[in-house]
Order: C-alpha cells, then structure tokens, then sequence
C-alpha cells in the first residue's frame, strides 16, 4: 500500500499514514461499532462509509473542537474531508479498507 505501517496488539489493528499534513493514525473497527455507524447514518451507504473512516482516525482528534476549529469544520465527518486532499481521502480509504479486512 505504501508508506503505511500496521501494527496489531492483541486485538487491536492499528496504522500510521503519512499526509501532507503531518500522520495521521487509525485503527480497525470492530462489527458491533460498524452496526451501530450503520444505524445513525439512517441507510446513507455515503454518510456510513464517511462516519466509518472519521471513527477510524485516533490522531489527529477530529472530535477535537480545537481540531475543528482550526479546519474550520463542525463534526468529526466534515473536519476530515477539510484537512485531507482528495488523494489522501482514497488512501485513507484503501488503509482503513485493508485494515478492517
């Protein structure tokens, strides 16, 4: 995939990627996380895979309101697609993809 390096403790997956601006870390989600993702979206395949990656992101906190504040962004969905680039949307995706396998 690239530049990003896995790791497993235990059961916990996580990754690293390198951005442009700066890591950002992620880690795997677990089925009953996904199913409760799945239900607050309402049937919104776009809204549940936007959720699913922003859950997926540990660093950089975009629940933070200081992180949110500074991509001037409100929610952690909309605070993720301000900071990456499109390229890096779809490497978060293929990381977070390969992760959650």
């Amino acid at each position: 995939m690239g530049q990003e390096i896995f790791f497993q403790t235990g059961a916990e997956r996580t990754a690293e990627l390198q951005m442009k601006n700066g890591i950002w870390k992620i880690r795997g989600i677990r089925q009953a996380e996904a199913e409760e993702i799945r239900k607050s979206t309402a049937g919104s395949m776009a809204a549940y895979e936007a959720l699913f990656l922003a859950r997926s992101v540990t660093d950089p906190n975009l629940k933070s309101q200081a992180v949110q504040k500074a991509a001037g962004a409100v929610g952690e969905v909309q605070t993720m697609e301000r900071l990456l680039l499109a390229g890096e949307y779809e490497k978060l995706r293929q990381a977070v993809e390969e992760i959650n396998a």
